[in-house]
C-alpha cells in the first residue's frame, strides 16, 4: 500500500521518441522522453525526466512548452545530482507559441509542484535547526518505468504554522498519507516537502459499535430505486434564504410559480 505522485506546471525540452517491447508482448510501445526541471519553493531546482506514452505518429512538443503534469515519481537518493524519474499519466500542454514573450502570461503563478504519497515511516522524527519545525522520513514505492522503485521523502511540519503544533508526529512503522509542496533538499539528502495535509495511521480500522444483528434487511449492490429522497420547493423569485423543504409552502410569495427538486441521499 504505497504511492508517490507529482502534480504541477512544468516546462519540457529535448523531446525524443523511444520504443520498446515489454515482457510477454510482441508489439512495440512508443513513448516520448522530455527533460524538465522541478522548481522548489526556495531557490533549489531538481532535474527530471518525463516519460509519456505517445502513439508513433504524435508530434513532439517544442522546447519550453509548459503543461500541467500528473505523474508517478521516483526520487533517487542522489538528487539533485540524479534526475527525478516521472512517468506521466496526464500532460496538458498550455496552448500557444512557447517562443513568444507573452506565452507564460496566462499560466497560474504556481511554480513548486505538489507531491502526493503514501508510505511507511521508518525512523523517529527530528527537530530542525529553527527549533520548532519537525521532519520525518517516509519510504514510498511505486511502479515507475516498468519496475517498482522505492523513494525516501522527508515531510516537514513547519513551525510557523501554529495548527501543526497540535498534530502528533507519526509513529515508527506506521503508514501515512501526505500531501505538500516540494521544498528542496532534505537534511540527510533527498527531497523535502512542506506538508499541507497528512493522514496518520492509514489502514488502521476503528472498531464499530453497531452489532451485525441489528441489520434487518439485505443490502443489494444494485437497486432499481433510490432509498429515499428530500424535496426542495423553490419559488420563482429564488433567493438563498427562500427554500421550503418537503410539504412547505411559499409563504413569502404565495402567488408565484413553484418548482420541486429531488435530492438523492
Amino acid at each position: 500500500m504505497s504511492l508517490l505522485m507529482v502534480c504541477g506546471f512544468v516546462a519540457v525540452a529535448e523531446g525524443r521518441r523511444v520504443s520498446l517491447v515489454k515482457p510477454n508482448a510482441t508489439a512495440k510501445t512508443f513513448y516520448c522522453l522530455y527533460s524538465t526541471a522541478l522548481h522548489c519553493a526556495g531557490d533549489v531546482s531538481f532535474p527530471g525526466e518525463i516519460w509519456i506514452y505517445s502513439p508513433f505518429n504524435d508530434v513532439i512538443l517544442p522546447d519550453n512548452t509548459v503543461g500541467f503534469l500528473v505523474a508517478k515519481a521516483y526520487f533517487p537518493p542522489g538528487v539533485p545530482g540524479e534526475k527525478i524519474l516521472l512517468e506521466a499519466s496526464h500532460f496538458m500542454a498550455v496552448p500557444g507559441d512557447p517562443a513568444s514573450e507573452t506565452y507564460e502570461l496566462a499560466i497560474p503563478d504556481c511554480v513548486p509542484p505538489f507531491v502526493l504519497g503514501m508510505g511507511t515511516v521508518p525512523s523517529r522524527p527530528l527537530t530542525l535547526a529553527d527549533g520548532t519545525s519537525r521532519a520525518f522520513s517516509v519510504a514510498v514505492s511505486d511502479y515507475v518505468r516498468d519496475g517498482k522503485k522505492t523513494s525516501m521523502v522527508q515531510c516537514v511540519f513547519e513551525g510557523s504554522r501554529t495548527h501543526w503544533s497540535r498534530t502528533p508526529s507519526p509513529a515508527v512503522n506506521s503508514c501515512v498519507h501526505f500531501f505538500g509542496l516540494m521544498n528542496g533538499v532534505a537534511v540527510n539528502g533527498g527531497v523535502s516537502i512542506t506538508l499541507e495535509s497528512i493522514v496518520l495511521n492509514v489502514g488502521v480500522l476503528e472498531a464499530s459499535n453497531t452489532a451485525s444483528s441489528q441489520v434487518t434487511s439485505k443490502r443489494r449492490k444494485l437497486s432499481a430505486f433510490v432509498d429515499r429522497w428530500v424535496g426542495i420547493l423553490l419559488c420563482e423569485r429564488f433567493s438563498q434564504s427562500h427554500v421550503q423543504w418537503c410539504q412547505g409552502s411559499c409563504s413569502e410569495h404565495g402567488s408565484c410559480q413553484r418548482f420541486w427538486f429531488c435530492i438523492v441521499l
